[in-house]
């Protein structure tokens, strides 16, 4: 081998000058000398078979490793584009383009794969070879910004970006896979976008919610546009407002809030009636929302109060109904200036708020209903004395001017007793409205007690009062009951502060008390009277009838041999026995026909009644007992209280005998009339169950001394109508 090196050496310098090894391994001899020895020759031809040879299998040797090289490249890009095709994520492969001046303006899509194609919609062969301003045109410029950085320098990036043009939120995480490239992982995070953004939303409409629940349960006035401004504020909307409604269908009152951007025109639907929304009323009424994104599209066939909405910058508009126990209470309206899908999340918030104010409504009637029944009167609706006491007082304290009138209803009693308190209580209503009627604007009717009133009058004097009491007595005059009720008045009047208030109604009660003095005799005399009328006028009974039993009990008295006074007291008696048949239902009363157990139970009250009426009055009190126990048995088994024998007053059991005689002498619309011998017959055998037995023959005689007396005044031509 050394030898061989060496003569290769030599031989080279040599051979190299004559031959040449070709690229397939031939030798060319090139003759530029005169030839070697023939040695040298075949040496040179051998040792340049010997480097052809080495040099080839150095050549086959580098192409089967490219070969290898190459399959291993080959399959390396197969793989790949499995990987990059078989990617879960959109992995999208860019260059940065450049302006003239070698800017980073823009990039160009080398590469998408199927994934990308899914997430964005968009097909490989729309993308592959386009920039991204020409595919995105309204593309952010920081996006762009962030894509130049990592392709600049190499560095990762993980972010989060909108894309307008698709509408989507994407995840990207980007890097640099060449000089001036980047590459792009992205996945679709729009639906978490879109649950965090709901769940914002939501958590931020439970915190309108909670403060507007706040403000309306500690909420003192009625005003409600904080709260109407804090649900446009969630919503980003330009109006709100809440409708009170009464009867289900007017608007009765308007709470809105407004941007003031310009006019809405809604507190000129105060009386509207929504049954002229028709359909939309039908909507309303059934619980559901009224709906409109675009307001326009409702206006060609609308009201002229929709139509005024949309003229007043309203674009959207929605309406949700505010029930109370299933009743149409109000309505929650909110309208936007611009064209806007309701959300159902939005729907949502309404819904809610709608159904706080519900129960902030409820609270409010409550609170409304506490107030006016701890400051009213609940028969008369005027103003009791814990409003005078609570608020009134204070109030007129510092008025220098000021009268007052004291009322008291005369006979109230009386009416009650006789009518039943259903009567009394109309009859104080009357009187209330009497005063009211005579009221000026800034006047106060107080219920001061069960009978008595009292009319605060700021800044009146003495002849305003004057005038004021004979409103009262004129309007009082006219209640038509059938019984006169008066009201006695008294009225005080100061010109200045150093007179109290209630030493001012002192001096009123004072005075009323004196006029009342006056008065009270011939309010008796008229009750008396009216007493008398109305027991006619009530009943069947007749004058006659009543003239005829005074007659013969009188008749039986004196044969007893009565006072006078004793007397007095029965004629009253007959007169009076069946007064308390004026508080019996007149449908019971006059019924033509049998009465039944329960309308006979009510019918044995008339005794009670007329007892509870005569005892109320001085003139008439004596025959109270008598009244009470006329209906009463010799048996003990009479009523009301079944007294027996003597326990019955005298005057009782002898208007028991004469009404019972004759009532069977005299014709009744369900009979006719017996003989008097029929009828003595039936008081005999009815004599000590029924009647007193020691008065049934004192009766008979006194029955036949009448009867003879008008037998002998017939005979004489002088006929008598007794």
């Amino acid at each position: 081998l050394r030898l061989a090196a060496v003569i290769a050496a030599v031989w080279v310098f040599d051979a190299l000058v004559h031959a040449v090894l070709l690229s397939d391994g031939t030798i060319i001899d090139q003759i530029l000398r005169p030839p070697l020895p023939e040695i040298y020759s075949r040496c040179a031809v051998a040792f340049g078979l010997l480097c052809s040879i080495l040099l080839y299998r150095s050549k086959i040797e580098k192409d089967a490793q490219l070969s290898r090289e190459l399959d291993q490249f080959r399959s390396a890009e197969s793989m790949y584009r499995t990987v990059f095709d078989q990617l879960g994520e959109g992995l999208a492969v860019r260059e940065l383009v450049f302006d003239e001046e070698g800017n980073p303006v823009d990039y160009r899509y080398l590469d998408v794969n199927p994934a990308f194609e899914e997430i964005t919609g968009l097909k490989r062969e729309q993308v592959v070879g386009k920039t991204g301003r020409s595919l995105f045109p309204r593309l952010g410029e920081d996006l762009i910004e962030r894509f130049v950085t990592v392709a600049m320098t190499g560095q990762i990036m993980r972010f989060e970006a909108f894309i307008e043009d698709l509408d989507k939120h994407f995840g990207y995480t980007v890097f640099s896979p060449g000089k001036m490239q980047f590459a792009t992982l992205m996945i679709d995070v729009s639906e978490r976008k879109r649950t965090e953004s709901v769940l914002r939303q939501t958590a931020f409409f439970e915190s309108c919610i909670a403060e507007v629940a706040k403000i309306l349960v500690s909420k003192e006035s009625e005003e409600l546009s904080d709260v109407l401004e804090i649900v446009a504020g969630a919503l980003n909307l330009s109006y709100c407002s809440v409708l009170e409604l009464k009867h289900e269908k007017t608007i009765s009152r308007i709470h809105e809030w407004s941007d003031q951007e310009g006019p809405v025109h809604t507190q000129q639907f105060r009386g509207f009636d929504l049954t002229r929304l028709g359909d939309w009323y039908d909507t309303l009424m059934s619980g559901q929302c009224i709906l409109a994104r675009d307001l326009s599209e409702h206006t060609k066939s609308a009201l002229q109060e929709v139509k005024m909405l949309s003229e007043g910058g309203i674009k959207a508009f929605a309406s949700v109904p505010i029930l109370l126990q299933g009743r149409l209470i109000g309505l929650l309206s909110v309208g936007a200036r611009k064209v806007h899908a309701w959300s159902a999340n939005e729907i949502g918030l309404l819904v809610t708020i709608s159904g706080i104010l519900a129960t902030y409504h409820r609270r409010v009637q409550a609170e409304r209903r506490m107030e006016y029944l701890t400051y009213h009167d609940s028969l008369t609706r005027v103003h009791n004395r814990t409003y005078f006491e609570s608020k009134l007082l204070a109030a007129i304290a510092s008025k220098p001017v000021l009268s007052v009138i004291m009322g008291d209803l005369n006979g109230l009693k009386l009416i009650n007793d006789r009518l039943g308190h259903a009567e009394g209580d109309r009859v104080i209503v009357t009187a209330a409205k009497a005063l009211k009627a005579a009221c000026r604007e800034q006047d106060v009717v107080i219920r001061w007690g069960g009978d008595e009133f009292v009319m605060i009058m700021p800044g009146a004097d003495e002849q305003d009062a004057a005038n004021a009491c004979s409103k009262i007595l004129k309007n009082c005059r006219s209640l038509d009951n059938g019984i006169e009720v008066s009201i006695s008045l008294g009225h005080a009047t100061r010109t200045d502060t150093s007179v109290s208030i209630r030493e001012l109604i002192k001096k009123a009660e004072d005075l009323m008390y004196l006029h009342k003095i006056r008065e009270r005799r011939s309010s008796r005399h008229s009750l008396l009277s009216s007493l008398e009328h109305s027991l006619l006028e009530l009943s069947q009974e007749t004058k006659e009838h009543c003239d005829r039993i005074r007659e013969l009990a009188l008749a039986v008295g004196k044969e007893l041999g009565m006072s006078q006074s004793e007397l007095d007291e029965l004629a009253l008696l007959a007169s009076l026995h069946d007064v308390g048949k004026i508080g019996i239902p007149s449908h019971i009363l006059l019924k033509p026909d049998l009465l039944t157990p329960e309308e006979w139970r009510v019918v044995k009250k008339h005794p009670e009644i007329g007892h509870r009426i005569v005892r109320t009055i001085s003139d008439l009190v004596v025959v109270a007992e008598g009244i009470l126990h006329h209906h009463e048995r010799w048996d003990g088994a009479g009523y009301p209280h079944g007294l027996k024998g003597e326990e019955i007053p005298l005057i009782s059991r002898i208007i028991a005998i004469a009404d019972a005689f004759d009532a069977m002498t005299n014709e009744r619309h369900y009979r006719s009339a017996r003989s008097v011998s029929s009828a003595m017959q039936e008081l005999r055998r009815c004599s000590g169950s029924q009647f007193d037995p020691s008065l049934v023959p004192v009766f008979e005689r006194v029955i036949g001394e009448i009867t003879h007396a008008r037998t002998e005044l017939h005979a004489a031509g002088l006929d008598t109508n007794g």
